[in-house]
């Protein structure tokens, strides 16, 4: 291996999944707080809709 070739190795991005893009850099922790965000909004409106539903009902 000449010095060029194992300078080239060590600038090169270190990926723990070898099928992961290289362009594919995404931090993991706005991943999981993206994913939260979602999940806690979903399951939000779903107790909105709810509790919606319940005034409706008792003023009728």
């Amino acid at each position: 291996m000449s010095a060029k070739n194992y300078e080239q190795n060590q600038n090169q991005a270190v990926r723990s999944n070898k099928f992961e893009e290289p362009h594919d850099q995404r931090n993991d922790l706005i991943d999981s707080g993206v994913g939260f965000i979602v999940s806690f909004g979903f399951f939000m409106t779903v107790f909105a809709v709810f509790v919606l539903f319940e005034i409706i009902r008792n003023l009728t």
